[in-house]
């Protein structure tokens, strides 16, 4: 409805408003938004949740969050869109230390590790199911594959509980996949277990993962308009020649780094911090001859200085 959507205090976006469309008028709504960072994850769900309200279809919301973000939600869906959430736990609104929580509030914002406590589970279990559950940051939902045992977090358990107890589910997440694909499938599992039958059936009819995936990045943003939302990256290559004194630095300084990295590997665990100090000059150096000339300056000044401490420290005042 327009009202649900010109009422928030933010001015929205085309593919905000085109993804609270779309989902609102799926049934049932289990959907993994995995736009890139930046595009308004938290924006979508509020309106979202305002779309349903809107229609009657959101009495009881549980937002699953994690610790740190709590305070950004409540104020997010509170003070720009005046969905009247409460936050859970025993610094927030309400607590569950006499009566269970879940059960006489209907609006709720808790932090994953508070609710992932076994005695919180079984009084979730026990209050009446949610309309909707949101999962934000959703890939520390993870399962893992060793051999033929699969391990499951507290975090997917408390995923797979809420799951069976609710009516629509939203997944939020930037970066879902994370280079595996167990994980990834697993996390699909969750939205629809009869979609795919292992992650290697995902890989090959990856096309099927549209049905339950809103992907969108900055390319495809844009204003009402119609222009870009984000400045466009222009890559192109740069060849240069290094001058003699150039190249001269850059071999003694490859030099520097073999003797260093060969120095760490000796010396095992008590090489690690020079070894670390070898991989960020490494990495200096990729940058600008300028920036690791100055880094290196300020390492010998400082060497320097230690190893004259230390020759201080041994010397026989007395004598």
């Amino acid at each position: 409805s327009a009202s649900a959507l010109t009422s928030a205090k933010i001015d929205l976006l085309p593919h905000q408003v085109v993804l609270t469309h779309r989902v609102a008028t799926y049934a049932p709504r289990r959907f993994l938004i995995a736009d890139e960072v930046g595009l308004g994850k938290t924006i979508e769900t509020a309106l979202i949740l305002r779309e349903l309200a809107s229609r009657g279809e959101l009495n009881r919301a549980l937002m699953v969050v994690p610790a740190g973000l709590v305070n950004n939600w409540h104020r997010e869906l509170n003070e720009v869109f005046n969905l009247n959430f409460e936050v859970f736990g025993s610094e927030g609104d309400v607590t569950d230390r006499k009566s269970n929580a879940f059960a006489k509030h209907d609006r709720l914002i808790a932090s994953i590790d508070t609710l992932k406590m076994k005695p919180r589970v079984k009084r979730l279990q026990e209050a009446p199911p949610w309309d909707l559950v949101v999962f934000d940051e959703a890939h520390h939902l993870s399962a893992s594959k060793n051999g033929g045992k699969s391990t499951k977090t507290e975090n997917y358990k408390l995923g797979e509980c809420l799951r069976a107890h609710c009516r629509d589910l939203l997944l939020l997440s930037a970066t879902p996949h994370q280079g595996d694909h167990y994980r990834f499938w697993m996390l699909v599992h969750l939205l629809d277990p009869t979609l795919f039958s292992d992650a290697d059936d995902m890989v090959e009819n990856r096309h099927r993962l549209n049905t339950v995936i809103f992907r969108r990045t900055k390319a495809d943003a844009c204003r009402p308009d119609g222009s870009t939302l984000f400045a466009r990256r222009c890559v192109h290559t740069e060849s240069f020649v290094m001058s003699e004194p150039e190249r001269k630095f850059y071999n003694e300084l490859q030099v520097y780094l073999m003797d260093g990295f060969a120095l760490a590997k000796q010396r095992g665990n008590k090489g690690r911090a020079l070894g670390f100090v070898m991989t960020i000059f490494q990495k200096i150096a990729a940058s600008s001859f300028a920036a690791v000339h100055r880094t290196l300056r300020r390492r010998l000044i400082a060497l320097t200085i230690q190893e004259g401490l230390m020759h201080d420290a041994h010397l026989d005042i007395d004598a």
